[in-house]
């Protein structure tokens, strides 16, 4: 515990290289406040408003909350056990699987990811602070983005501390938030009112924008599980990852349905003022500043992981900069920070569409993506992995895993016919009514082709590396998970 107190007073070191054990620290239930104050913010909110806004009844909306996130959840849960068992960020460890080079093909559309939810959420912040001050939105995004780059520049340590102490604000908040809508509104007399009614492809495609939510945190989460210790329990990782997730999601996302059923109009011409208006006179301006720090509690990981996603590409340069890491951390993160807020003044104008297309496009490219790597680590490989040669071109892991490649563009491929957006229907989900199961095709298809394709090579090349004798310098090889 000494050497994570030292460590989180200063700006962190290690970028996409693997933490050494002698630094391994921290405590596993920091996991719960750390994802449940990630997700106490107005982006799930405006997801629960999107499912109501659908023209789903109340009822099923709630269902469909409930049930994507409950089963999205467990995925990003599964990819934060790996964190204490590698101790490397997870895109990192997905050369394992897509070679070296191979593993640019997600690590692209992951820092898609990155950039699309700093600039959504951006925007969401921004709203807070130009309804609070009269400011332009545009410096809003700016201010927001910016908070967030000082934060990103501190690192890991500090960005558990922030999170430990925003759940609980966040917490008496919300549950201040709650109390006052459900009793200054009548919600049985508005869901009465509200003319919705269940489709069976309307409720697919509602479960999946809501499964999208919780999934495209899988490319992250390892990466703030990676500094603990290793022989962390699998079990612990998972439990306090789930639950902080799936509790404040759940919740915020039914706060969001529950919002545009009572109020539409107000809600989402300003999620952020509603939102505020409900403290009266007395409490608008503290809401205003909670809900601010809120947005910038989830956005400080997204452009954090995402500097953490570009480096990946550069660990070679980047264990020649020396004494210049620390220049070059600051100028990735502000790049990265200056392309978000960039992104977010071109999304403002259009939020909910946005939102609604941002989340399931990424949907139907980290499915496959999740699939392999998850099959990969508890299947095929049980946990056991040569870690040095993640960072070696002629190691074991090739420089492009071709088989990997194949499953995963095949598994895109096949989600196409699928698909549900308002820029695209693909055919099946025309015949369905609506219905979106695209990504239940990519995940069950990536998973089976993968194990099928590539699971029998793994294994032999597996025991293949294990034995190679420690003079070739091939060390960091872990222990199947317990």
């Amino acid at each position: 515990m000494n050497t994570s107190r030292q460590a989180d007073l200063k700006v962190e070191r290690h970028a996409a290289d693997p933490i050494p054990e002698s630094e391994r620290s921290g405590c596993v239930a920091s996991l719960f406040t750390l994802w449940f104050s990630t997700n106490m913010q107005l982006t799930p909110v405006v997801t629960g408003a999107l499912v109501v806004g659908l023209g789903l009844g109340f009822v099923s909306a709630v269902w469909a909350i409930v049930v994507g996130t409950l089963v999205g959840t467990v995925f990003m849960a599964y990819h934060s056990a790996q964190g204490p068992r590698l101790g490397v960020p997870q895109m990192i460890q997905t050369r394992a699987q897509f070679g070296y080079f191979g593993a640019l093909l997600p690590l692209a559309l992951v820092l898609v990811i990155y950039l699309g939810y700093f600039a959504l959420t951006g925007v969401l912040g921004a709203q807070a602070f130009a309804a609070w001050s009269g400011a332009p939105l545009s410096l809003g995004v700016v201010l927001v983005a910016g908070a967030c780059i000082v934060l990103a520049m501190y690192g890991y340590y500090w960005i558990h501390r922030f999170e430990r102490w925003m759940s609980l604000i966040l917490l008496l908040t919300f549950v201040f938030v709650s109390v006052r809508i459900l009793t200054r509104y009548s919600l049985p007399a508005a869901i009465q009112h509200s003319g919705g009614r269940f489709t069976a492809g309307t409720f697919l495609l509602a479960t999946s924008i809501v499964a999208s939510y919780v999934i495209t945190w899988a490319p992250y989460v390892s990466d703030y599980s990676r500094y603990l210790r290793p022989g962390t329990s699998t079990a612990a990782t998972f439990g306090y990852t789930y639950v902080g997730t799936a509790l404040s999601t759940v919740w915020m996302e039914l706060l969001g349905a529950v919002a545009a059923t009572v109020a539409a109009g107000a809600f989402n011409a300003n999620p952020s003022r509603f939102i505020a208006d409900l403290g009266g006179t007395g409490l608008v301006g503290v809401l205003f500043a909670v809900i601010l720090i809120g947005v910038v509690a989830t956005n400080v990981m997204n452009l954090y992981s995402a500097y953490m996603t570009a480096t990946t590409s550069l660990d070679w340069w980047l264990r020649r900069a020396g004494q210049r890491r620390a220049a070059v951390r600051l100028t990735s993160i502000a790049i990265l920070g200056g392309g978000g807020i960039a992104l977010g003044i071109l999304a403002e104008g259009n939020l909910y569409n946005s939102l609604s297309n941002f989340l399931l496009l990424l949907l139907y490219g980290i499915v496959p993506w999740t699939a392999i790597n998850l099959v990969d680590f508890y299947v095929i490989r049980r946990g056991s992995y040569d870690v040095a040669a993640m960072y070696d071109t002629t190691g074991p892991y090739r420089k492009v895993q071709w088989a990997a490649v194949f499953v995963y563009l095949a598994a895109v491929g096949a989600e196409v016919p699928f698909m549900d957006t308002t820029l695209y229907q693909g055919p099946a989900a025309h015949a369905m009514g609506g219905g979106d199961i695209a990504w239940l095709i990519g995940l069950a298809l990536a998973g089976g082709l993968y194990l099928a394709v590539a699971g029998h090579g793994l294994r032999a090349r597996r025991g293949a590396h294990q034995a190679v004798p420690a003079s070739t310098g091939r060390t960091g090889a872990t222990s199947p998970p317990g």
